[in-house]
């Protein structure tokens, strides 16, 4: 259960976080915007700035870990997931930092974060080649399917899903 209050405190801090509150870039006089206070004003802060957007794979992954330990009372192979899931976290970085952040993106680092930037010059560097659309399209593959695995989603499960939507009659 309390996987899953991390997935909504995750998704908490990250929908009400502003730009302008105060937080570890130069001092602002503005009030602490965030629902959850000055801890999910930083958590924001920090987390957009080194990983960008990757934070918010956290909310289903928390989020369905939680659902499978208290429906299921367990999860196969966990540690092979959780060893995978910074791996997945990292090539989330990579893929972002490949995308343009859009006018609105009040961060110098892009939607892969600081580490993704890096992650990404270290790439194009070492292959000596321009790869960014290669590694969009590669790391959206991939981040998916480790992104699901890391969940502890099944095949079954997506087959159920997938069935229950075909079938939902349409207005």
């Amino acid at each position: 259960f309390a996987v899953v209050v991390l997935a909504c405190l995750v998704l908490e801090s990250m929908t009400t976080f502003s730009a302008s509150e105060p937080s570890l870039k130069p001092a602002t006089a503005g009030a602490v915007q965030n629902l959850l206070g000055w801890p999910g004003a930083y958590f924001a802060d920090l987390t957009l700035q080194s990983v960008g957007l990757t934070v918010l794979l956290l909310i289903p992954f928390f989020a369905a870990w939680g659902w499978r330990l208290v429906r299921d009372h367990g999860l196969a192979s966990a540690w092979v997931r959780i060893s995978l899931t910074p791996i997945m976290l990292l090539l989330a970085t990579i893929t972002l930092a490949t995308m343009s952040p859009p006018e609105s993106w009040s961060f110098n680092a892009g939607l892969g974060g600081f580490s993704g930037q890096s992650l990404l010059g270290k790439l194009v560097k070492l292959t000596g080649a321009e790869i960014r659309t290669y590694l969009m399209v590669v790391g959206i593959i991939f981040t998916a399917f480790c992104l699901l695995f890391v969940m502890g989603t099944t095949l079954q499960d997506l087959t159920i899903t997938s069935l229950s939507y075909t079938t939902l009659p349409l207005p």
